[in-house]
């Protein structure tokens, strides 16, 4: 498994760059890089369904707790790279997969 870190891309300074990218948006986990990004999965977080604790859970800061870690055995964490939330939207035009938390 090529669990390699990938320097992280944000979609989100190439609309805004003026404005840097909050860091409860970039993964805390790195990520393969063998994932084209055609498989890419961009997670959407809206409202008070539990986004956060499954933010946290796929590697997102999203008002996790200081002792929280994302499993190392996901299969979903490493494919989700970007997130949406609180007008952040750090995803790519290209990205095919979205999962939702409403």
């Amino acid at each position: 498994a090529n669990s390699k870190k990938i320097s992280y891309h944000s979609y989100y300074r190439d609309r805004f760059p003026t404005y840097n990218l909050p860091p409860w948006a970039k993964k805390s986990i790195p990520y393969p890089s063998s994932i084209p990004i055609d498989k890419q999965m961009c997670f959407v977080h809206v409202g008070k369904a539990g986004g956060s604790t499954i933010g946290c859970s796929l590697g997102f800061s999203l008002h996790c707790s200081s002792n929280h870690t994302a499993p190392n055995n996901s299969l979903l964490a490493p494919s989700t790279t970007h997130t949406f939330h609180r007008g952040v939207y750090d995803c790519s035009e290209k990205e095919e997969y979205f999962l939702f938390v409403v």
